[in-house]
């Protein structure tokens, strides 16, 4: 007799308590409802090594290649090239711009290693002021650019000095550095903008008309000249200089008269 039948109702067997309870003992079987019980899950797999993530051991960083897969730190400063030819005042400008973006780069891989490099640090943010310096010779007339000139020279001479104090405090090199990246960074962009506004070289074409190229087989661009000058502008700055010129012989003359001396006889004689 199975369980199921065991335990219907019309069975003699579901009338007798007692042999009800003997039937659940012998055979291992439980009382069920009219309607089947849906099938037990599968039992769970113990977890494998690589599931328990508790238990796991991350090695990667201990291999030859995840040097690699390091990601790389955004760059202090951009890279800034010409966007097209470039005559001599911009090609000096942009020079320039490298040379402060190696600079700046090359104090901050030596700071990251505990500044070991006193010398070369030292060396490193002298360059970076003469860089200042020389870029703000490539135009002496704009007043507001020299300005940020300064004020990035400054900087740049604030961080030389905590550089070269012994014993170093490190928080205010880490100060000074930062702003000196700040003032470098906007004086670069401003110079770009001036390199792009300088008068762009004229490329040199042939009698028929075509291109003149040079042996790699690039374009030969010519200087621009001198920009056309305005005859009233000449005429008034020639006037200015003849005034300039008057007042000065003028000067001098009123000078030597003062310096003659005076009579000292005061009796004549």
């Amino acid at each position: 007799m199975k369980c199921a039948d065991a335990f219907h109702p019309r069975s003699p067997v579901g009338h007798a308590p007692w042999l009800l309870a003997l039937l659940v003992f012998v055979m291992g079987c439980e009382p069920q409802g009219d309607a089947e019980r849906p099938p037990a899950p599968p039992p769970t797999p113990p977890p494998t090594t690589t599931e328990n993530a508790a238990e796991e051991v991350d090695l990667t960083a201990d291999k030859p290649e995840a040097e690699a897969r390091k990601p790389k730190a955004a760059p202090l400063l951009s890279d800034l090239t010409p966007s097209g030819p470039a005559n001599a005042t911009a090609r000096k400008c942009y020079a320039m711009l490298a040379d402060i973006k190696a600079n700046v780069e090359t104090i901050s891989r030596d700071l990251d290693d505990h500044g070991k490099e006193i010398t070369r640090l030292n060396r490193t943010s002298d360059a970076l002021s003469k860089n200042i310096t020389d870029l703000a010779d490539l135009w002496p007339n704009n007043q507001t650019f020299r300005d940020m000139c300064v004020s990035a020279k400054r900087q740049a001479v604030v961080l030389n000095d905590e550089l070269s104090r012994a014993p170093r405090k490190w928080a205010h090199v880490r100060w000074a550095f930062s702003a000196t990246i700040r003032e470098a960074s906007a004086l670069r962009l401003r110079a770009r903008d001036l390199a792009e506004a300088e008068p762009k070289p004229r490329p040199l074409v042939g009698k028929d008309g075509k291109p003149i190229l040079d042996k790699e087989g690039r374009q030969i661009y010519e200087e621009p000249g001198a920009a056309p000058v305005d005859p009233a502008i000449a005429a008034r700055e020639k006037n200015l200089r003849e005034t300039k010129a008057d007042l000065e012989r003028l000067r001098k003359l009123d000078a030597r008269k003062n310096e003659k001396k005076m009579p000292t006889d005061l009796d004549g004689n």
